[in-house]
């Protein structure tokens, strides 16, 4: 007799149960190594963004540093300039300044002891004026303003002590007062009509000056001292008061 044979069910179920507890250990061995992978793909584009914004960081910052380096040159060569044109300056004033004051006490003696024919040739214009006439050459300080242009055009004001700048300006704005009158007194040597108008002219001419060039050279003998130190050395050393 032909044996016949019967499966066993209880084989069956035992591996159809030992099929599921075999591959969910794979599948969560699986899973975990993708959150790990992702974790660590994470970290690593945190890592690149912080090194990057640290490398923008230190490139602005040199950046900054090399603006504002070269903000600090620009204004220690224009402190220099100032310095260089004041000296220049100064001494222009000093060589007229004797010579203006000179001549408007010659002017003012010369009106005190004509003022009779002066005022007859007021009323009569054919009268001649007395003579001999003081010299009446306005022989005027000429300035240079070659560093102020050059500060204005960089604008390298903008980059030194506040105070300092508002001095040096205030210098300039003397000079222009001196260079006003000059203007004038020139203004009027070349369309008097009357030789009595040009030697009022040239009087009050002197007598500005004779007010302007000492305040102009006490101001010279204050900013000099004060661009030596913020430039921080005394050039060639000469004395500013000669």
């Amino acid at each position: 007799m032909t044996d016949v044979h019967v499966p066993r069910l209880d084989d069956d179920e035992a591996d159809a149960s030992a099929t599921p507890a075999q591959t969910v250990p794979r599948a969560a061995t699986a899973a975990s190594g993708g959150h790990q992978a992702r974790g660590r793909s994470f970290g690593k584009i945190v890592l690149e963004v912080v090194l990057i914004s640290i490398g923008v960081f230190l490139g602005l910052a040199g950046e900054q540093w090399r603006e504002s380096a070269h903000d600090r040159e620009l204004a220690h060569a224009s402190l220099r300039r100032f310095r260089s044109e004041f000296r220049a300056n100064r001494k222009a004033v000093a060589e007229v300044r004797d010579r203006h004051e000179r001549k408007l006490k010659d002017m003012r003696a010369y009106f005190a002891a004509h003022r009779t024919q002066l005022h007859a040739h007021e009323v009569d214009a054919n009268l001649p004026i007395p003579q001999p006439i003081p010299d009446t050459a306005t022989d005027p300080a000429f300035f240079e303003y070659a560093a102020w242009d050059l500060a204005l055009a960089t604008q390298s004001l903008a980059h030194m002590d506040q105070d300092l700048a508002f001095a040096i300006a205030h210098v300039y704005q003397v000079q222009r007062q001196i260079d006003e009158s000059t203007r004038a007194i020139t203004q009027t040597m070349y369309s008097f009509s009357d030789e009595l108008t040009w030697l009022r002219g040239v009087t009050t001419y002197f007598g500005d000056c004779t007010l302007l060039e000492p305040r102009l050279v006490t101001i010279y003998d204050d900013i000099l001292p004060r661009l030596d130190r913020a430039i921080g050395d005394s050039a060639d050393g000469n004395d500013v008061s000669r």
